[in-house]
């Protein structure tokens, strides 16, 4: 795993918080690269993970962690390729839900497995550390 350092200076982060830091942008970075090799925006391949069942749009945007309008251009590009479709919603039809389309649960199984990245780095630690690992994640997640 190469280093990405620059990101926080050392002097205001301990090694350990680093350390994780370092795990975090390598993590996005191998994200990044297996949409790309799927021909999709790291945006996109997040939103498109996200969905299942009809799901609104403002929520997707909250889950993405961005506004509105941002959320409509990630969901017009997947719908353009035939990856989601939007939907006026049964009981308010001002609400658009989205949902996955049969190519875009192919395209989340293709993502799935081109983005190796936590498979490859758990895969260096034992049955017992992965149970660590498990269990010290979830209690800082609080």
């Amino acid at each position: 795993m190469t280093s990405r350092s620059a990101a926080v200076p050392p002097a205001l982060t301990s090694e350990l918080e680093q350390q994780v830091l370092d795990f975090v942008v390598d993590y996005d970075h191998a994200f990044n690269r297996a949409a790309a090799v799927n021909g999709l925006s790291g945006a996109q391949a997040c939103a498109l993970n996200m969905l299942g069942d009809a799901q609104p749009m403002n929520a997707l945007a909250h889950a993405l962690a961005c506004d509105a309008s941002n959320a409509t251009q990630i969901v017009a590009r997947l719908e353009a390729r035939g990856l989601a479709v939007r939907t006026a919603g049964a009981t308010d039809r001002r609400v658009k839900h989205v949902v996955v389309t049969d190519e875009g649960r192919a395209m989340q199984a293709a993502l799935a497995k081109t983005f190796a990245f936590a498979r490859e780095a758990l895969a260096n630690l034992d049955e017992d550390e992965q149970a660590q690992l498990g269990a010290l994640l979830r209690k800082m997640a609080g």
